[in-house]
């Protein structure tokens, strides 16, 4: 998770210039938290492709 945070913030690294360098924590922190967002998602999907559990499958229909 970490190592996908330092290369989403590498990938801007072009751009260092044109951003100002109180922006780059919010950069950082947004690009964390839409790898976590993913990273939850499918661990969701992983379960509901696993589970025995009828209501388990349920909550992952709706």
């Amino acid at each position: 998770m970490i190592i996908r945070v330092i290369s989403s913030a590498a990938l801007m690294a072009h751009q260092i210039p044109l951003i100002p360098s109180n922006k780059w924590k919010e950069i950082i922190e947004y690009s964390a938290l839409i790898d976590l967002r993913i990273y939850h998602c499918c661990i969701f999907v992983w379960v509901c492709s696993i589970s025995e559990n009828e209501e388990t499958k349920k909550s992952c229909r709706q």
